[in-house]
């Protein structure tokens, strides 16, 4: 089975795409997600991970939380290919999605909410 992911107008001001190509590729060889089949202008193609939606009660039940916590373990485990450096990125993130957001609309009744 195949996902088809078309992305949404402008979502690329929130996700870099060639990070997220990065990303899928090394998880994928690393044997933490389907493969990448195609990558589009619009969109991308990736193999379908078949399971289930846990909830909250399924997750804190052995061995659902000791499969989470390996996995994180595996996928945090990961390294970067030799030769590259990889800088911390979380907080240059949140500070371009914060210049994203407006300081106001020219609707006053989305102003109020």
């Amino acid at each position: 089975m195949l996902l088809l992911r078309i992305y949404g107008e402008n979502t690329d001001l929130l996700i870099d795409r060639d990070a997220e190509m990065r990303n899928l590729m090394r998880l994928h060889a690393a044997g933490c997600c389907p493969p990448l089949y195609a990558r589009f202008n619009n969109g991308l193609c990736y193999g379908y991970a078949v399971g289930t939606c846990t909830s909250v009660d399924d997750i804190t039940t052995n061995p659902i939380y000791r499969l989470t916590a390996k996995m994180m373990g595996k996928m945090h485990g990961i390294k970067p290919p030799a030769g590259e450096l990889v800088q911390p990125c979380l907080f240059r993130v949140l500070h371009k999605w914060l210049s994203l957001v407006p300081e106001g609309f020219a609707d006053t009744a989305m102003n109020d909410k």
